[in-house]
């Protein structure tokens, strides 16, 4: 006859239970873990697939000549975000800019001695890391015009001529007598001020001013003619 089994007792089985239980609870810790961290980059995952960038690859030349410009100023703008990012051209005239979303840009190119241009590119990606070529050519600036010197404009029809200067040797007393003198008619009379009176020099034959020594020093006024001898 065989022997009769032994079954355990309840309490051992429940014992065994606890401890299987907590040898697989750090693995379930960890596979949880890994759950939840894929989880959460799945996300991230997808979004970077969807952004997709470009590039810009420019060149800054001379207009008339071709030759590259070294140093020109570059401005790079995104017209839906207004982001503005500067760059300069090297030695080769090149500029490159990456890492740009799709989109219009503007793009400001101004150096020493040359034209500021502005050009409008849209970055329309096909594929990732997508370089657009930009050629950018500046027209050299006009020379400035040489300074004139100053011309004597003439006088426009109803400018005042100028005040004539009294000659030298005349003072104003003598300049404002000979604005006195009649010169518009031929009359044979005036008058004299006080003033001119006694400023008036002593006649030849009397030694004070007479009425008739003034009236000969009035125009076309002469003293009668003398007659030689007796008159019959």
């Amino acid at each position: 006859m065989s022997p009769p089994l032994l079954r355990p007792s309840a309490p051992a089985v429940r014992s065994s239970l606890r401890s299987q239980t907590a040898r697989r609870l750090p693995h379930l810790a960890v596979l949880c873990s890994v759950l939840c961290l894929l989880c959460l980059l799945a996300p991230a995952r997808g979004r970077a697939q969807d952004t997709v960038t470009g590039a810009f690859e420019g060149t800054v030349t001379n207009s008339d000549t071709g030759a590259p410009i070294t140093g020109a100023a570059v401005q790079i703008i995104n017209q839906q975000t207004a982001l503005l990012i500067p760059k300069t051209s090297d030695s080769r005239g090149r500029f490159y800019q990456g890492l740009l979303p799709p989109g219009i840009y503007t793009i400001r190119v101004s150096a020493p001695g040359y034209l500021p241009r502005e050009v409008q590119q849209r970055l329309f990606i096909t594929r990732a890391g997508e370089v657009v070529p930009v050629p950018v050519a500046l027209e050299p600036a006009p020379p400035a015009p040489a300074p004139t010197p100053a011309s004597t404009s003439p006088s426009s029809p109803g400018a005042s001529p100028a005040a004539s200067p009294t000659p030298q040797g005349l003072t104003t007393k003598d300049t404002d007598t000979r604005a006195r003198t009649n010169a518009t008619d031929a009359s044979r009379g005036g008058a004299f001020t006080e003033e001119e009176v006694t400023t008036l020099p002593l006649g030849g034959r009397t030694v004070v001013r007479t009425f008739d020594e003034l009236a000969l020093l009035l125009p076309g006024v002469a003293p009668p003619p003398q007659t030689l001898g007796s008159v019959a």
